[in-house]
């Protein structure tokens, strides 16, 4: 019942660490939004075409990135998640 309890408060806090760094980093995503809408040089309708040029990407990488940056992020979590869940037991 204790040690229960105890996953249970550790859960909770690591679920709610989670949701004040999706907040911090929205803020974050708007703070820079804001500044490249209000900047003269500005990112352009297309940013990610304009990142690849200046990277020296082609433009079919440039839009499989961040798909395939996401897909790796929510692979790694899952990874992580199952190991500290697996080590505890």
């Amino acid at each position: 019942k204790e040690e229960s309890d105890s996953r249970r408060e550790k859960g909770v806090l690591f679920g709610s660490g989670l949701v004040g760094g999706e907040g911090l980093l929205g803020v974050g995503i708007a703070g820079a939004a804001f500044y490249y809408k209000k900047s003269p040089q500005g990112l352009g309708s297309d940013w990610a075409s304009d990142l690849a040029e200046s990277i020296g990407a082609s433009q079919g990488l440039a839009s499989a990135a961040p798909s395939v940056f996401a897909l790796a992020v929510f692979a790694f979590l899952i990874w992580t998640f199952a190991r500290c869940s697996k080590s505890r037991e």
